[in-house]
Order: C-alpha cells, then structure tokens, then sequence
C-alpha cells in the first residue's frame, strides 16, 4: 500500500470521528456552516468536483442533527482525483469542511499547484522535515505558511 493510500485511510478514519453537532455541546468538534445558502454553495463546490472527475472518499452529504434538523451541518468531506490547476475546488476558497487530498512526486510539483492559484490567504506544509518545510515554504506564495511538524502521523505511516 503507498504512503498515499495510507495517509487516506487515516485521514478518513479521523473525519469520520469527528463528531458533527450543536456547537455548545461540549462532545462537539465542529458545528453547521452559518446559512442555508452558505451550505448549498459548499455541497455545489461539492459536485462540481464530482463532475470534474473527483471522488468523494468521505462525507459530502448534509447532516441531520438530532438537536436542530434545521441546521446547516454538512458531513466533513475528503475528495480526491481533482486536477490542482484544473479543478475549481482546487482553485476558489470554498469555506467549508471539505479538503483535497492529491498525491504528488515532487517539491517542485507541489509548490508549482500552491502558487497556480489567485487566492493565496494561507497554506500548509505537513512534514517531519523542518529543512524541507522551510526550503518549500520560501517558495511558495501566500498569507501565511503554516509549517506543521508532523512525528505520530508519519511513524504510523511508516509502521504500517
């Protein structure tokens, strides 16, 4: 099994521990999107990844809460098989609990998909190399780089 496929098994597995709820409940880690239109424009960025030759691996589907069915909760969703530059979930802030996840080969690959967007608010480089993270990060073009050491991930990676 590759590092890819690994690193989304993990990834799924903690998406779907992420309990989904009313926000003053204190077992909650996240709480609905702010209005119904906000909701319908993050589940379209949703299809629209899904016509671009996206698979959705987790989530994508609006939640029914037991404590407000009305609310604007949306399952946290992972996509894979979307194109950096091509795809427009790749390339417009979508504002919501969605992340694309896309293997790479090289620094150089990686850092050229970062800047070939217009929005550049922020970014993160998750790795156990800090030489690398500071190499990769003077390259790329954006508000703030977040640098996340990551050691339990990787060795679990590794391990498995």
């Amino acid at each position: 099994m590759s590092i890819f496929s690994k690193f989304l098994e993990i990834l799924k597995n903690q998406a779907l521990n992420i309990k989904v709820g009313d926000p003053f409940d204190s077992n909650t880690n996240m709480g609905p999107l702010i209005s119904s239109p906000h909701l319908q424009k993050v589940l379209s960025y949703i299809q629209i990844a899904q016509e671009e030759g996206g698979h959705v691996v987790t989530g994508g589907k609006r939640l029914v809460s037991g404590v407000n069915p009305e609310g604007y909760y949306l399952a946290p969703t992972i996509i894979t098989g979307v194109h950096p530059i091509n795809c427009r979930i790749q390339q417009e802030e979508v504002f919501g609990p969605v992340v694309t996840v896309t293997p790479f080969s090289t620094e150089e690959e990686v850092v050229e998909w970062a800047n070939g967007t217009k929005y550049g608010l922020s970014a993160s480089i998750w790795t156990q190399n800090i030489t690398r993270a500071h190499r990769v990060a003077r390259k790329m073009q954006g508000g703030t780089i977040w640098v996340v050491i990551v050691v339990t991930l990787i060795l679990e990676l590794l391990d498995g």
